[in-house]
């Protein structure tokens, strides 16, 4: 398909730097003005006051002497200001229902929630939770009838991904922070409805073994950012629901069923990710548009990437090691400059019409490179490009770049030209090239699978491919 795709490319720097403005915007709640410093021991209070002291004289709270409970702490807190936690076990299961900003000292400030329900919830905007660790939660990964109050339609999901147990519970926390918090959980680590403009980042999410669990981050009719971030263990790294214009960048995913899974969101950017030892790295469900998969790097996992609606964006990604490196189901969309190595299957189509731009991807090195279903014959270049697929027939006789005869990943014998003497033979043979021919003049003719008119003669991306499946310098067979 020989078309321009430019102006399908949807604003991936107009999307970062909303993240990057919403992001500083919610870690200004970093620097509130201390109103109480809590601890357990009562010269550790005295010291950390005194340290404190300044624009405002904090108070020092010792649980036990002066206050029976973490809770009836954040109660009295002054609004917009914060609560510091000094390094020590908190039992607790808190509500924060004003601004405020909830600190600690990193993993030495435990919240525990004793394994009953979620341990934090937040219920006001601005609200920020930093530099601790939340253990003790709650197993449920389905909420109760009661706890629904919304509308009917989708009630059954609400309850089903929304009203789990959590390590921190957003509901109507917009603007919110959840920063340098470590979560081990059997449930979800973070959920957030009804939270638009809130950031999770820098957080490790611990769940259960496998695939069990539930979901680390979950936005839910909440735009937010999530980034730089560890989860390992679960079900979803990040699901989220109706949370159209979330990004999700620079995130390390290991070990679950699926990296970034996306359900009736459309808008987003998932971007710089690193994926590992998952079903799925990133999937597009449920009739999703105009959204931005760029840079991430998806490997040893059942399927790299896979698209589903309209107007998907899936550039620059590295696909390795995978049983599908890219599975393409969405339509009208651009697929670019991929580097898709090493896979069972290189890569899935799935479309019934060809509306998609696919070119300057890199697909070698798999043992199949594309497999494609019913459909009508998909033609893969740009603007007189294609992608490389490795040692293909033909030459670049006149060193544009393009080798000079089309390629057909689906069809056998092309596929195995580069392997096979015999294939290599058939694939100049008199009768093949007046069957190209004769199928050139009259389209009806070709069967369904993809062709590849412009195969290019070089790598887009020679670095990210492995030497041991390809050696860029010998590119094109005579």
């Amino acid at each position: 398909r020989e078309t321009d795709s430019r102006d399908r490319q949807p604003p991936t720097a107009a999307r970062h730097r909303w993240a990057d403005e919403t992001v500083q915007q919610a870690r200004e709640t970093r620097d509130r003005p201390v109103s109480t410093v809590v601890g357990t021991d009562p010269e550790a209070v005295a010291a950390a006051v005194e340290r404190t002291a300044g624009a405002r004289d904090p108070t020092g709270v010792v649980l036990g002497e002066d206050a029976s409970s973490l809770a009836a702490v954040v109660e009295t807190a002054p609004a917009n200001t914060t609560v510091r936690l000094l390094p020590g076990r908190y039992d607790a299961t808190l509500g924060v229902s004003k601004p405020l900003t909830l600190t600690g000292a990193g993993p030495e400030t435990v919240l525990d929630g004793g394994g009953n329900g979620s341990v934090l919830t937040v219920r006001s905007p601005d609200v920020a939770v930093t530099d601790l660790r939340i253990e003790g939660v709650g197993d449920a990964t389905t909420g109760q009838n009661a706890a629904d109050d919304g509308s009917a339609w989708d009630e059954r999901i609400r309850l089903a991904y929304g009203y789990g147990d959590a390590g921190v519970r957003l509901r109507g926390a917009n603007r919110s922070l959840v920063e340098n918090v470590t979560i081990h959980t059997p449930a979800n680590g973070i959920v957030a409805l009804d939270s638009d403009d809130t950031v999770v980042r820098a957080v490790d999410v611990r769940g259960t073994n496998g695939t069990a669990g539930f979901m680390g981050v979950l936005p839910m009719y909440s735009r937010m950012v999530v980034e730089e971030s560890r989860f390992e263990g679960g079900r979803d790294a990040v699901y989220t629901h109706y949370a159209d214009g979330t990004v999700v960048r620079d995130n390390h995913v290991q070990d679950l069923r699926y990296g970034v899974h996306e359900m009736y969101t459309s808008d987003t950017l998932v971007a710089n990710n690193t994926v590992r030892d998952t079903e799925a790295g990133i999937v597009l469900m449920t009739r999703p548009t105009a959204n931005a998969l760029v840079g991430n790097d998806v490997r040893d996992s059942g399927v790299g990437i896979e698209t589903a609606g309209t107007a998907a964006y899936t550039v620059d990604n590295t696909l390795v090691d995978n049983e599908v490196g890219l599975s393409i189901g969405a339509s009208r969309s651009v697929y670019r400059a991929n580097t898709i190595v090493d896979n069972h299957v290189g890569v899935r189509s799935k479309t019934l019409l060809s509306t998609n731009d696919v070119s300057e991807n890199d697909v070698v090195g798999n043992d199949r490179p594309v497999s494609a279903g019913a459909g009508t014959l998909a033609t893969w270049a740009v603007e007189g490009r294609g992608n490389y697929w490795g040692t293909v027939p033909g030459l670049d006789r006149d060193g544009d770049g393009v080798v000079d005869r089309a390629y057909r990943p689906t069809n056998g014998v092309d596929r195995t030209a580069a392997t096979s003497p015999v294939s290599h033979a058939l694939s100049r043979s008199p009768a093949a090239r007046a069957l190209r021919t004769f199928q050139a003049t009259a389209p009806g003719l070709r069967g369904s699978g993809v062709l590849d008119p412009s195969p290019l003669a070089e790598p887009v991306h020679p670095d990210r491919i492995d030497t041991r499946n390809e050696t860029a310098a010998a590119t094109t067979s005579p």
